[in-house]
């Protein structure tokens, strides 16, 4: 997971931090394939770009729904809030893993759905959910990531009708719901 990022402070009425501003005037988007863009314009330097990806974050809002939150870019020390479209984080392959060590100890060895991200992380895959023809996914570490084509492409495999006629995923002995909403948060 990016690193985490402080808790955010409540601004009074009268007075916005001036580093908060700061924060908030930045201009940067990630788009829903992945690519950064400053005031308008795509950013042109692949490795700041990269660089760029490997620092998103996401902040939750307390008590909010799992697309309740907002991007965040630390870069260092620094960071600053992202613009996004629903989500900073893309999914650009997903990966079917058996849990070795419990079948090295002689248990059955779940399967789990790892999704590789923009950002260079791998992380497991708790639910899925549908927007119009995008498929999207709740991390492990809490937040919410939309599958690449390519990653979507791969579910082919894996989609099967569930309880209901509901689509699911193939993950090992389990299926995983595919919902029309997010997950709510518990």
């Amino acid at each position: 997971m990016p690193p985490e990022v402080p808790p955010p402070r409540s601004p009074s009425s009268r007075s916005v931090e001036p580093l908060e501003l700061l924060r908030r005037s930045a201009r940067l988007r990630v788009d829903a394939q992945g690519r950064w863009w400053h005031e308008g314009e795509p950013v042109a330097h692949e490795r700041v770009a990269a660089l760029f990806s490997r620092g998103l974050g996401w902040r939750p809002r307390a008590g909010g729904g799992l697309l309740d939150g907002e991007a965040t870019l630390t870069v260092g020390a620094q960071w600053c809030y992202v613009e996004c479209d629903r989500t900073p984080f893309l999914v650009t392959r997903l990966t079917l893993d058996h849990d070795h060590e419990r079948a090295e100890e002689g248990g059955a060895g779940e399967a789990r759905l790892w999704a590789t991200l923009n950002t260079g992380a791998r992380e497991e895959v708790g639910g899925a959910w549908l927007e119009g023809e995008v498929l999207f996914v709740e991390l492990a570490g809490g937040a919410p990531a939309r599958l690449s084509r390519g990653a979507q492409g791969q579910c082919a495999a894996w989609l099967e009708e569930g309880a209901g006629g509901a689509l699911a995923l193939r993950v090992g002995a389990r299926l995983l719901p595919v919902g029309a909403a997010p997950p709510a948060r518990g």
